[in-house]
């Protein structure tokens, strides 16, 4: 299996999924292990989206290239990324995150035209597999869902406080 390299990131391209994260699925499943799977989104305010992604996704990729395991092994999604984590249970995946937020969370990105600054933040999501699906576009799906409940959520607590105010 050809583990093209995506240029932005240094991560595995989305490519890489059709057939790793079946060949990763069995593996946990053959040895009985838990296999953490962990989608992380930039979030970047709306109107420097353009001009921000990827510098802020390279960094992303880098920092969680940093604190994960040798034998962890990311993907790019598009402006996501996905990491799969071996013999990581749920516990497991939120330390994971957390170091990364943590880590992250120490760069500040600028916007060259307004001057604008932000604290890198992300959202996310998890599955950990054993669970009750093993089919690969189904936990994508999973996830990425929960991705989108996290931002509607996210959504609804800035308007409700712009609101109140």
């Amino acid at each position: 299996m050809a583990r093209e390299m995506d240029s932005l990131t240094g991560l595995l391209k989305e490519e890489w999924l059709k057939q790793g994260l079946e060949d990763e699925l069995n593996r946990a499943e053959r040895f009985g292990r838990d296999l953490g799977l962990l989608m992380l989104e930039p979030d970047i305010p709306e109107e420097l989206v353009r001009d921000l992604s990827y510098p802020v996704l390279k960094k992303l990729g880098n920092v969680s290239k940093e604190v994960t395991r040798q034998v962890d092994v990311g993907v790019r999604i598009r402006n996501r990324l996905l990491w799969l984590l071996p013999e990581t249970s749920e516990e497991g995946v939120q330390v994971a995150t957390q170091k990364i937020a943590e880590k992250f969370s120490e760069h500040e990105f600028v916007d060259s035209s307004s001057g604008e600054k932000f604290k890198g933040s992300f959202r996310s999501a998890y599955f950990v597999f054993p669970s009750q699906t093993k089919d690969r576009d189904d936990i994508l799906n999973r996830l990425a869902s929960k991705l989108e409940v996290t931002e509607a959520a996210a959504s609804d607590s800035v308007a409700k406080a712009e609101s109140e105010a």
